[in-house]
């Protein structure tokens, strides 16, 4: 992989960048799992591009471009654990062997271009953000995987993730539940 670089989104431009991203990898990741209605419907370029900056003053998240050259190819949002119904979507649901994740670090979202999938690039973005929580002696990592999709789920478990037992009802308009699994990595 050559010509890699990371840059950090704070700019307008650079967070609409990363809204377009999350869109495109929404669109495509989703098809199939969350229903068309909402995904054709709800899901704007311009749809995190408010979250990201409110989350990002605030300092509760930062955002990270991963670029090719000039072309950017995946981006991830980390920062605090999301603890409230209302920063997660919903009412997280513990398991008997789900983690006390106080004072971790979580990975909010990642995506990676549709015609750069498959190359590496999550990978990339994925350890470079572990190495920063890591660094900032974090105790852990945790992630939210849509339950259905496989290659997720396969994804984290690579990269030294486990589901903890720990899930997150979401419920997607007309009348659709689906169910994200927290995935976790001990540092």
């Amino acid at each position: 992989m050559e010509n890699l670089h990371f840059v950090e989104a704070v700019t307008p431009e650079q967070l609409m960048l990363m809204s377009r991203l999350h869109a495109m990898g929404w669109r495509t990741a989703y098809r199939g799992m969350i229903p068309s209605e909402y995904l054709d419907h709800h899901i704007q370029e311009d749809g995190w591009v408010e979250r990201f900056q409110r989350r990002y003053a605030a300092g509760e998240a930062r955002g990270l471009l991963l670029y090719r050259g000039e072309k950017p190819v995946c981006c991830i949002s980390y920062g605090e654990v999301r603890t409230s119904p209302e920063e997660m979507g919903g009412v997280l649901e513990l398991g008997p062997d789900s983690l006390d994740c106080t004072g971790w670090g979580e990975i909010h979202s990642f995506y990676a271009h549709p015609e750069e999938t498959g190359k590496g690039y999550g990978s990339v973005v994925v350890n470079e953000v572990v190495k920063r929580f890591r660094d900032q002696g974090r105790p852990g990592v945790c992630v939210f995987a849509l339950r259905e999709n496989v290659r997720a789920c396969r994804f984290y478990e690579k990269h030294g993730f486990y589901w903890d037992g720990a899930k997150l009802p979401i419920f997607y308009p007309p009348d659709a539940i689906c169910v994200d699994l927290r995935y976790v990595q001990v540092l």
